[in-house]
């Protein structure tokens, strides 16, 4: 094995190894970063075929495990390789079917059966991924292009893939050749427990994928006839599903690892148009009021004060004296009306004029005296009035917008209580958002840290790939020049040896020609024939110690 694969192949064997304790995580995630590397699992199956799967049932489930993880998380190619490598699969499946007294055998044939019908899915299936994801199946737009009849036939093909899940369940709690099965306060093994990890993960993405290709069915049907096989076997399914996971969830070793879906008690249900249109109808809320918008100021118009023409009063002119006889003659208390001061009305128009044109005073009427009889004055014409000038007018001021805001004022204290307690329901749930907000930043810089160690953990296995590739190449250029010189070593020898082979030869034939001639002679027959036998064995001496 070449130093590329030694930390590979150390992962491969503890991996799977014969201690019934679940492979880690570490060593499995090795695995599937080298598949991504070299972008085949070819490497994978000729390490797990060394591994003698037929040994030991605790190999075997270590070594399907090590198969499903690259088939979920392995790049897409590798779901078609490994159909290419389903033999291997089924000949753990053919024997443990056949010797199921060990214990952990009967688990390893369930579990390899579900291998072989999920590498056989995705076989018919290639536009889904390993791990089943639905928002990679929507990203790629074949749902909306799949006809009736396709997804018929791929909901019952999902719906026989949780059959083999679930059957797989079966097989760790209620496998008959579990030693600790019938015992009171039975615990399952981590090995045991340790499949429900990626068959969780399974089962969670096909039921996913069912609920999405039925609902998207339905809603472009007006009744569900052309479906109702498919739905009522997905309803058979259901309860067995919750069941499985409940399972799962409270298996501590599991829920800390895996993320365990919890399903509601009841199944979905699947509307058809006409029927989503009338619950639609149904549900839809009455709009909201239209509140009215807040009162908008209205500008009044101030007309400009006008300036009020005041005239000047008229000159004042002397009463002339005209003769009274009966100046005199007026009776005592008497008073003439026409001599009291004028008293004003108390009229509110007159009280409002007052300030914008004052009247003169009123001249007492008074009786002339009596005169003595005169030559008559000559006549003087009365003084002309004064020209009415208009006064100077004055700038007017400028125009006043007065604004008027209408505002109302709530009374009612129950109203005012109502919506005070909303207010504090808000300011609570407010508050426990943002202590939720808070919780997952938290855990959102916990992922990133962890991301950020990730990232440079594979900087530094990329580092070191690259150091080991180089050190590699140099090593295959060594091989190359060891190579070399151990064939020019090796022609060597050969010349050396094939010098010295005909050295002998040459030496056999004299001695043969030797032996020609005691013939010749007719020396003692008896004599020939020892010498000829301790030849031979010398020969065959010489050639063995050669």
């Amino acid at each position: 094995m070449s130093g590329r694969n030694v930390p590979f192949g150390e992962a491969i064997k503890k991996a799977t190894d014969s201690k019934s304790t679940p492979p880690k995580r570490k060593h499995v995630r090795v695995i599937i970063l080298e598949v991504h590397r070299l972008a085949t699992s070819h490497s994978v199956f000729i390490d797990l075929n060394k591994r003698g799967v037929e040994r030991s049932p605790i190999i075997a489930l270590k070594a399907l495990n090590v198969i499903h993880s690259i088939l979920q998380e392995g790049p897409h190619l590798v779901l078609d390789e490994c159909h290419y490598k389903l033999s291997f699969v089924n000949n753990i499946q053919g024997y443990y079917n056949s010797h199921q007294r060990e214990e952990y055998s009967y688990l390893v044939a369930s579990y390899s059966n579900y291998i072989i019908q999920k590498i056989t899915f995705h076989r018919k299936y290639p536009i889904f991924e390993g791990n089943l994801s639905l928002e990679k199946f929507n990203a790629t737009g074949f749902a909306a292009n799949m006809s009736l009849s396709d997804t018929q036939e791929t909901v019952r093909q999902l719906c026989l893939l949780e059959d083999f899940v679930l059957n797989v369940q079966s097989a760790v709690i209620d496998d008959p050749t579990d030693s600790t099965r019938g015992k009171p306060n039975r615990v399952l093994s981590e090995l045991r427990t340790y499949c429900f990890i990626p068959l969780v993960a399974d089962s969670y993405s096909a039921y996913l994928l069912i609920t999405s290709l039925l609902q998207r069915a339905a809603g472009q049907m007006d009744t569900l006839d052309a479906i109702q096989e498919n739905i009522d076997r997905f309803y058979e399914l259901y309860p067995r599903l919750r069941d499985f996971y409940l399972n799962a969830s409270a298996i501590r070793s599991v829920a800390s690892v895996a993320t365990v879906p919890t399903l509601p008690l009841d199944p979905p249900e699947f509307l058809t148009r006409l029927q989503r249109e009338a619950l639609e109808g149904r549900s839809r809320p009455a709009p909201p009021p239209v509140a009215a918008p807040p009162p908008q100021p209205q500008p009044v118009y101030v007309p400009p004060p006008q300036p009020i023409y005041t005239p000047p009063p008229p000159p004042q002119q002397e009463p002339q004296q005209q003769w009274n006889p009966f100046a005199n003659a007026a009776p005592q208390g008497w008073t003439n009306p026409f001599t009291q001061p004028h008293q004003e009305d108390d009229d509110p128009f007159s009280r409002g004029l007052s300030s914008a044109w004052t009247a003169p005073p009123p001249q007492p009427f008074v009786y002339a005296q009596p005169e003595p009889v005169m030559a008559a004055a000559p006549y003087t014409p009365p003084q002309q009035a004064e020209p009415l000038v208009a006064p100077t007018p004055v700038e007017p001021e400028p125009v006043k917008i007065m604004t008027k805001v209408i505002t109302k004022t709530i009374v009612n204290n129950d109203e005012v209580n109502r919506l005070s307690a909303i207010v504090q329901e808000l300011e609570r749930s407010v508050a426990t958002w943002n202590d939720k907000v808070q919780g997952l930043n938290s855990q959102l810089n916990t992922r990133e840290n962890e991301i950020t160690s990730t990232e440079q953990n594979r900087a530094s296995v990329r580092e070191a790939n690259q150091r080991i590739g180089v050190e590699i190449q140099d090593m295959h250029q060594q091989n190359q020049a060891l190579r070399a010189q151990i064939e020019k070593q090796r022609e060597l020898l050969e010349a050396d040896r094939r010098g010295q082979f005909y050295k002998e030869m040459a030496g056999k034939k004299h001695d043969f020609a030797a032996f020609l001639k005691h013939l010749e002679t007719q020396h003692d027959i008896g004599m020939v024939f020892m010498s000829l036998c301790l030849h031979i064995f010398q020969s065959f001496k010489n050639a063995i110690h050669d």
